[in-house]
């Protein structure tokens, strides 16, 4: 004899309760949130570089003042034989094959340039007298960061004429953009990371706060 089989009930599949899993919307919903995002400007950054604005102002000023009639030739012959003289002061002190050829020409290496008020970079040193000025330093350190600030650009302007001497000697086709550009934009840069240097160095107390959410 054959054992009968017994038959299983498996649950009718339409009685079977089903748990509901969590739709889509509600996965993205619990979704933990990240960190607020910061703006792009706050009101910290702002105070921060409100000197700055400050210096933008006073020495847009000073640019007006120094071409008043009456003040602009003189100026003119202060800074233009300043810089002159300087210049090929210490080219003789590196032996350098520079002279002097009038008052306010020199001559490198075979390469005679006529040095006009605007390549004395008067600009940049008022601008560095107003970053003094405005700067949240104290006295005592602005007047320190002035004196770096003159030395910087003094030396760096020295150095400019010594490069574009040879620049016109051998590469005379890169005399004018590098002049006009290349240099202007490199003293732009530079007295923004002077300024950012000692400001970090002479002013650490400035913590910007974190945005309150």
């Amino acid at each position: 004899m054959k054992k009968k089989k017994e038959k299983k009930h498996l649950p009718d599949p339409k009685k079977v309760q089903q748990i509901p899993g969590p739709t889509a919307k509600q996965v993205i919903q619990q979704k933990p949130a990240g960190p607020p995002r910061k703006p792009f400007f706050s009101k910290e950054l702002l105070i921060k570089l409100l000197p700055l604005i400050k210096a933008f102002a006073f020495w847009f000023l000073l640019v007006l003042i120094v071409h008043i009639p009456g003040i602009k030739e003189p100026f003119r012959n202060v800074f233009v034989g300043f810089t002159t003289n300087s210049t090929v002061l210490i080219g003789k002190i590196f032996f350098m094959p520079i002279q002097k050829l009038s008052f306010s020409a020199i001559m490198i290496d075979g390469f005679s340039m006529e040095i006009i008020v605007e390549c004395t970079a008067y600009n940049f040193y008022l601008f560095a007298i107003a970053l003094a000025v405005f700067a949240n330093w104290s006295i005592r350190h602005k007047l320190i960061n002035l004196l770096i600030f003159i030395g910087v650009i003094f030396l760096t302007n020295i150095l400019r004429f010594f490069a574009m001497g040879y620049v016109g000697r051998y590469y005379p086709d890169f005399f004018d953009t590098t002049h006009d550009y290349v240099w202007n934009i490199l003293f732009g840069f530079m007295i923004f990371g002077v300024w950012a240097w000692r400001d970090k160095k002479d002013n650490p107390d400035f913590q910007p706060k974190e945005p309150q959410s």
